[in-house]
């Protein structure tokens, strides 16, 4: 029997970034982490909307998906038996 299903594949889009980075559990903070570490500096007063426009605007490789994704995880996350 042959495997007709490949590895899925997952690109996410400007829209599925700014929706994950609009999350409670992603800060302003970290937000303004992210940029600096691009080399994009902003005001610290900038609001959060603006932060998560301006990231979403950006071309993400695949270690920013992982960030995006490690503060989006729930880290006391039980398994159900």
């Amino acid at each position: 029997m042959t495997n007709t299903h490949g590895p899925s594949i997952y690109i996410p889009n400007d829209k599925n970034i700014f929706d994950a980075l609009q999350h409670k559990k992603v800060t302003h903070s970290t937000l303004l982490i992210f940029l600096r570490k691009r080399g994009v500096f902003v005001s610290s007063n900038i609001e959060k909307n603006e932060l998560v426009s301006i990231i979403s605007s950006l071309t993400l490789d695949y270690h920013d998906y992982l960030w995006l994704c490690k503060q989006l995880e729930n880290p006391n996350r039980k398994e159900k038996t």
